[in-house]
């Protein structure tokens, strides 16, 4: 609902700020509380999902023997911590009524380089297959949509059922 681009397609994104807007303050307010603890909530499972490398289930690749040599770790998505330490959930929007959970446009690593750019590059790899996918974001993401939407139902209906 509330979680752009993943779980709403962004061509309906302002169709469904529109109809939230509409929605009472009352149902807004239980809203607001769920988005966030529902943000929280694949924040940390995302997380976990890097540490048992398998983000939503489905297990990474293994690592070329070059990249563990270089790196020296087997460890897909983790080296200095610096990803995992950049996914963060965050209220926004209209009303607080959004939330981004994700790596930050302006997220940086410890040398100043981009660490959305790095993000970017393990979910969707490189043009040229250089480097391979590693994705985190899009299977956490799948995993828990049918909870996410559950959650977020629930919240509205709670509100309303409070408010009759």
């Amino acid at each position: 609902m509330a979680i752009r681009g993943v779980l709403v397609n962004p061509a309906e994104w302002a169709a469904v700020r529109s109809v939230v807007s509409r929605l009472p303050e009352s149902v807004h307010g239980n809203l607001r509380r769920q988005l966030l603890r529902t943000a929280l909530k694949i924040e940390r499972e995302m997380k976990l999902g890097i540490r048992n490398q398998a983000p939503g289930g489905v297990p990474l690749r293994a690592l070329k023997p070059s990249t563990i040599k270089r790196k020296g770790s087997s460890k897909a998505l983790i080296d200095t911590g610096s990803l995992l330490r950049s996914i963060q959930a965050e209220k926004g929007g209209p009303n607080d009524l959004e939330v981004f959970v994700g790596v930050k446009r302006t997220a940086r690593r410890e040398d100043g380089k981009s660490q959305f750019d790095v993000a970017l590059t393990m979910e969707f790899g490189t043009k040229d297959e250089h480097i391979a996918p590693l994705p985190f974001v899009r299977p956490t993401f799948k995993a828990m949509k049918d909870q996410i939407e559950a959650e977020l139902a629930g919240a509205v209906a709670d509100a309303f059922r409070l408010n009759l």
